[in-house]
């Protein structure tokens, strides 16, 4: 009987620290459940707040590359825990990529961080058109554009011909065409006086001109007449001595006519008759550039391209497709989405919007809304008595070089877009064949040995 007893009593005790066992288990659990929980509550909050300050560590950035791209630098700081990182790498002369890291340690032995990465491009330097036209760089119009002044022109010498300009900081860049391939094909001029410009330099590349030319960083991008190099790679870092370091030759004997560069690629236009009128180079490694892809039956010859976002916009002899529309978005497969038909050639093309297209035909300067493609619409028109040849526009005025033999410069007023007017003309002894606008100034190239042409307002 007293065995029975304590056999009992064991086997009491036995369950009741199995079931303290199974309440602590419990109790465990659900103790673990609930600061899991509340660290994970934590974490999400501290992934939402490290988030919120990468992006506005990259806004900071994108507004900074705006005002000043040339001082955006790698920075760090702490803010409440979080250290805020932007590291800076420069991957082109005009790109740079991005990574707004933001990290912290959730506990002493975890380390956590976000990161957003992009690239940032310097919009002064690459929205610059085929043709020279640098994208109105530098601060807006000011004065009289009803009476624009002369500051100065220049004589490149007995048989050669201004094919285009563009201006880079202090200097402007003015290539030129002769019948005798022993004349030179690119001046350089340092403006930094532009009442009176020196010449730095005039080289001689061995060929027969250059008719366009695009700068990115310490890069000219040109096309030329010469069968075996349609497209040269100037290196510019000495403006006294700029030196060619690199050619390709594309198939045919179709001549280049223009050039644009953005993103390490060179949009090149093309006489008629080429395979492809329209092709796009890789040039990430300068020193060897190689065709890339192509695009055929867009209009016959390309007089002009502006890259804009991720369209290319060419200006075409093609009457029913003047401006033609190309989809870069990936460049090895371009592809055409829209046109517009302004019944004549196109030979001018500029953008500061998808929607405000600035088109120079043949007779005609045309505002258009380009926000769809596949529907291009012409806002206002003027004529301009010749064929515009090129366009820059800063502000409310456009700057015109056209093939009118009594107003080869020209200013239009399109504050009212939908009624341009012109403000003022001016007569040269030739055609005027680029322009570009940089502070103020008026730089064109003129088809006579007296080439270069700066003008301002009164």
């Amino acid at each position: 009987m007293k065995a029975e007893l304590i056999k009992e009593k064991g086997q009491s005790i036995l369950e009741v620290l199995i079931a303290l066992g199974v309440l602590a288990m419990s109790l465990s659990a659900a103790i673990y459940l609930f600061f899991s929980g509340q660290s994970m509550l934590i974490d999400s909050r501290l992934n939402q707040k490290a988030l919120y300050l990468a992006r506005q560590n990259m806004e900071e950035a994108r507004l900074g590359a705006i005002s000043n791209f040339n001082s955006l630098q790698s920075s760090s700081s702490m803010e409440n825990g979080f250290l805020k990182e932007l590291i800076v790498e420069q991957t082109a002369g005009d790109t740079k990529k991005i990574i707004s890291r933001v990290s912290w340690n959730p506990t002493p032995l975890r380390n956590s961080k976000k990161e957003l990465v992009t690239y940032l491009t310097n919009w002064r330097s690459v929205s610059s058109g085929a043709g020279g036209a640098a994208g109105g760089g530098g601060s807006p119009p000011t004065g009289d554009w009803a009476n624009p002044r002369t500051l100065t022109s220049v004589d490149i010498g007995p048989g050669n011909e201004g094919t285009d300009i563009e201006v880079k900081s202090s200097y402007a860049y003015l290539t030129s065409e002769a019948s005798d391939v022993n004349k030179p094909d690119l001046f350089i001029f340092n403006v930094s006086d532009p009442s009176s410009p020196i010449l730095t330099s005039q080289t001689n590349f061995g060929i027969k001109g250059l008719n366009s030319l695009n700068i990115s960083g310490n890069y000219l991008y040109a096309v030329s007449n010469d069968d075996s190099q349609e497209f040269l790679i100037i290196d510019i870092s000495n403006p006294a001595l700029p030196t060619k370091i690199s050619s390709v030759n594309l198939s045919g004997s179709s001549n280049g006519i223009t050039v644009f560069y953005k993103n390490n690629f060179a949009y090149v236009g093309r006489a008629s008759g080429a395979a492809q009128e329209f092709v796009i180079i890789d040039v990430f490694n300068r020193s060897s550039p190689q065709y890339y892809s192509g695009l055929s039956g867009v209009g016959g010859e390309i007089n002009d391209i502006f890259v804009f976002n991720n369209r290319a916009y060419l200006g075409t002899e093609d009457d029913n497709n003047g401006l033609t529309i190309v989809n870069v978005g990936d460049p090895a497969n371009p592809s055409k989405i829209g046109s517009l038909n302004v019944g004549e050639h196109v030979y001018g093309a500029y953008l500061t919007a998808e929607s405000s297209a600035f088109v120079g035909g043949k007779t005609k300067f045309y505002i258009t809304d380009a926000s769809n493609p596949a529907s291009v619409n012409v806002i206002g028109s003027i004529a301009t008595g010749g064929k515009v040849n090129d366009v820059v526009t800063a502000g409310t005025l456009a700057f015109l070089a056209t093939g009118n033999s009594t107003k080869e410069f020209q200013v239009i007023n399109f504050a009212t877009s939908s009624n341009p007017i012109l403000n003022s003309s001016f007569n040269f002894p030739q055609q005027a064949t680029g322009v570009d606008y940089l502070n103020n100034l008026i730089y064109m190239s003129v088809r006579s040995n007296d080439a270069l042409r700066i003008i301002t307002s009164q």
